[in-house]
């Protein structure tokens, strides 16, 4: 059985490394590289940075720090923010990037999807959705804009479309519980992953190995953690964890 795909998230702002709580900036974590030679000493298997305020601001990915980062990093990375044009993708990938998260361009621009899958291949591309619960549907986040759903079936059909416009996995965060370690929102996910043939990664609320061996029994394909791999403790001290070996092989008797 394969190793279960537990994908760690670290947000930049600049170059500090932050956390957010249902996407609003909470805590200074620390900086970036030393995050990154943690989680290489802990044998993370994965990682997702994320550069929170890059499109908003209008600005390139940080190429120089990027490229600092896969120098100290000894596990594949995807990266996202900023990417905006074929130009940024390729001076990601040639910088050591393993897959590019796209969010706000896959529903602005749908056949930017499609040109990067076509030239960098399907596996290399990471479509991002941002979902918000509200008391009577669900909010799609689209760079600073919000379109409300009653159901979560319109979303669905434009989820299968970026799938069908080659985007070979679905990165899906969900703000209500961004921050909050209160579990994650496997209903939600599950309701997604059920459609798809591509894998569909859960992040948001994360609270215990338990917690991540449920969702993976779901038919969900991995699971993004943020808060619970750099805070500890009813205060939230900052603390770099990821699980142990012993841990992941529990995990693995676990899922289902």
């Amino acid at each position: 059985m394969l190793r279960p795909r537990i994908i760690p998230i670290l947000l930049l702002d600049g170059r500090a490394l932050v956390k957010t709580r249902k996407f609003k900036k909470w805590k200074y974590i620390g900086d970036a590289i030393n995050a990154v030679k943690i989680f290489n000493d802990k044998c993370a298997d994965e990682l997702i940075l994320l550069d929170i305020y890059a499109t908003k601001e209008k600005r390139s990915p940080n190429y120089s720090l990027i490229e600092e980062i896969i120098s100290e990093a000894f596990m594949p990375v995807c990266y996202g923010g900023g990417i905006s044009s074929f130009k940024s993708a390729e001076n990601l990938f040639n910088l050591g990037i393993e897959k590019i998260s796209i969010r706000t361009q896959i529903f602005e621009n749908e056949h930017f999807i499609k040109e990067l899958a076509s030239h960098f291949g399907s596996s290399s591309i990471v479509a991002s959705v941002d979902i918000q619960r509200s008391l009577f549907g669900f909010n799609l986040h689209i760079s600073e804009k919000k379109i409300f759903f009653k159901n979560l079936n319109k979303i669905k059909d434009k989820l299968k479309k970026l799938q069908d416009l080659g985007s070979g996995e679905l990165l899906v965060q969900v703000i209500n519980r961004d921050g909050m370690q209160t579990g994650l929102d496997i209903i939600l996910g599950q309701e997604i992953a059920k459609d798809l043939t591509i894998p569909v990664v859960l992040s948001g609320g994360t609270d215990s190995l338990d917690n991540i061996s449920i969702a993976l029994s779901s038919g969900i394909s991995a699971i993004g953690v943020g808060a619970k791999f750099v805070l500890h403790g009813p205060h939230n001290a900052v603390l770099v964890s990821y699980p142990s070996e012993t841990e992941f092989e529990r995990l693995q008797k676990s899922i289902i």
